[in-house]
């Protein structure tokens, strides 16, 4: 049977056994001082990650529940502006019972691309006068009223300012001609280009009654 490191020293005349007494005393000490196994240690791992875990799936469900509230307020802000239009649309061309003769077509555009509605001559000039607006609903082209087209830009620029703050690409306007700079009221149309005959240094030019926008 092997001796202790005690037992050597002892007969090797190194230690006495009083000696040899306190290193094995000292050395039961340092062993019940000594860590014990990282059993705590893994316990805390396992806490650690469990809790990360938790973090990222909290994370996960905020970022869906973000996405399912973004996408309810377009679907809702889209069902708000077809209803407008809906209830506000004016019938134009064909479908107000318009001559093919006695249609005027004007031009606008979407997309970069030229497009064309047929109107009567009073559209036309309610067009240029900023008192129609032209908005885009279920494919079709529409006339609505100003009042309607800037209850639209208000409601679309709402949506819009949400998705910024949450780095979301803005929807496209719905409004794709309104003339808001020029708007007048059919009634003050002719006061207010009577009033500068006199300062308009082509007041004397007349603009022929079948020019197209």
């Amino acid at each position: 049977m092997a001796k202790s490191l005690q037992e050597q020293l002892m007969q090797a005349g190194l230690v006495d056994s009083k000696k040899a007494k306190s290193i094995k005393q000292e050395k039961r000490k340092a062993t019940k001082q000594a860590p014990k196994p990282k059993k705590s240690e893994k316990v805390d791992t396992a806490a650690e990650m469990a809790a990360r875990r938790r973090e990222e799936q909290q994370a996960r469900d905020r970022a869906r529940a973000q996405q399912d509230s973004v996408l309810r307020k377009r679907q809702e802000c889209t069902a708000q502006v077809r209803q407008m239009v809906e209830t506000n649309r004016v019938k134009h061309g064909q479908e107000a019972g318009l001559r093919e003769d006695a249609e005027v077509p004007f031009q606008f555009v979407d997309q970069r691309k030229v497009k064309k509605i047929r109107v009567d001559r009073a559209q036309q000039g309610a067009l240029q006068r900023g008192q129609l607006a032209i908005v885009t609903s279920k494919g079709r082209y529409e006339l609505v009223p100003a009042e309607t087209a800037q209850r639209i830009i208000d409601r679309e620029q709402a949506l819009n300012v949400l998705l910024a703050e949450l780095q979301i690409d803005p929807i496209a306007s719905s409004v794709l001609l309104f003339n808001k700079q020029s708007g007048l009221r059919p009634e003050d149309a002719k006061t207010d280009a009577s009033s500068d005959d006199n300062d308009d240094p082509y007041a004397d030019y007349q603009i022929p009654d079948d020019l197209m926008w």
